[in-house]
């Protein structure tokens, strides 16, 4: 199986993106090689039907700074450059698709907005469709009891998904504390908000993932380190459990990903501080911690689920570490079956 890993190429020894393969058979991780030179590769995202690759250049200054780029990708495992347009704001952190590969989705972080993008039939990307930014939504809850003056600031999109249909976008805003869905119209354009949860201040909604019948979300909240269960109907929503991240540990620590078994039954979560990996049952409106092990590397970030293994990318320490999940249980390998050395990785993609 390849894999590629997304990286930041500014202030580390990292060049961009680079190819791993992974044996299946063996647990065993192949030397590391660049498949794309190109600037903050932070979170990567495959087209759903084309041999496109999508990577955000995560880079501030001015609401110009940042960039989406594209990529074919090629059997050996290289990405070849096929071309750039501005993200809309700063900082791009995040990308999301549609089903049908014609809009893609672009969380600016430091601006607060979030850039929908025209998709062409080749993958390529397009006009910008719509660009919203969120800060009248933090205006309104600026003087929210318990905000972190620090990390909330501002508005901050973190990332947002498509409902199964496409017919709807769901959003976090860490800046604001708020978890949004919105419809779309027949040009692709987003409406008012349907649907708006409110979190407590200094929650911080960071990544979430639906349950494949789409009734509920789960919602990870990076600053208060907990998960939290949000029951879905056609127009309404509500919180329904909210379970700690954490296990025993008492230091500091931000949730970074969450993400679902293929089977809906099992959630996994990396925690930066603790430097850990939580697992989690799932009962439809609530989950359960059941495990939580060590990541083997300082600031875990992203993490990829395959077939008997769990991915983990650690910034801090340069490294790619691998452990076996069983897929009965959910629990994951106390210890690494393989780790590699890679420079500054934190994303992690199946080619």
């Amino acid at each position: 199986m390849k894999l590629l890993v997304g990286s930041y190429t500014q202030g580390s020894d990292s060049e961009g993106i680079y190819a791993v393969d992974l044996d299946l058979n063996l647990g065993s991780l192949s030397a590391p090689m660049l498949a794309a030179a190109t600037q903050n590769p932070s979170f990567l995202l495959k087209h759903p039907h084309l041999p496109i690759l999508y990577s955000v250049n995560e880079m501030s200054g001015d609401d110009t700074a940042g960039r989406v780029s594209w990529f074919h990708l090629h059997t050996d495992g290289s990405c070849i450059f096929a071309g750039q347009v501005s993200s809309g704001g700063q900082d791009p952190c995040h990308l999301a698709i549609n089903g049908a590969g014609s809009i893609l989705a672009v969380s600016n972080y430091s601006s607060g907005s979030l850039t929908l993008l025209s998709v062409n039939s080749d993958g390529s990307l397009d006009r910008q469709v719509q660009r919203q930014c969120h800060a009248d939504r933090w205006l309104k809850r600026k003087n929210r009891w318990a905000r972190s003056e620090h990390r909330q600031e501002a508005a901050h999109i973190h990332s947002s998904q498509f409902s199964a249909d496409g017919q709807r976008l769901f959003i976090a805003d860490l800046g604001s504390d708020e978890w949004l869905c919105q419809e779309m119209d027949a040009k692709g354009q987003l409406l008012n908000p349907m649907i708006e949860i409110a979190f407590v201040g200094g929650s911080g909604p960071r990544h979430f993932c639906l349950s494949e019948n789409q009734k509920f979300a789960y919602v990870l909240t990076e600053l208060s380190n907990t998960v939290v269960t949000i029951k879905l109907t056609d127009e309404t929503a509500e919180i329904r459990h909210q379970e700690y991240c954490l296990g025993d540990y008492g230091g500091f620590s931000e949730a970074a990903e969450i993400q679902m078994s293929a089977d809906g039954r099992f959630l996994y979560i990396s925690n930066r501080g603790a430097d850990s990996l939580a697992v989690f049952s799932v009962n439809e409106d609530s989950v359960f911690l059941q495990q939580v092990v060590s990541t083997h590397g300082r600031h875990p970030r992203h993490f990829l689920l395959v077939p008997g293994y769990l991915l983990v990318a650690s910034r801090d320490d340069n490294c790619v570490t691998l452990l076996t999940r069983d897929h009965k249980s959910g629990r994951l390998s106390v210890s690494p079956v393989a780790q590699l050395d890679l420079p500054c990785p934190v994303h992690l993609a199946r080619f």
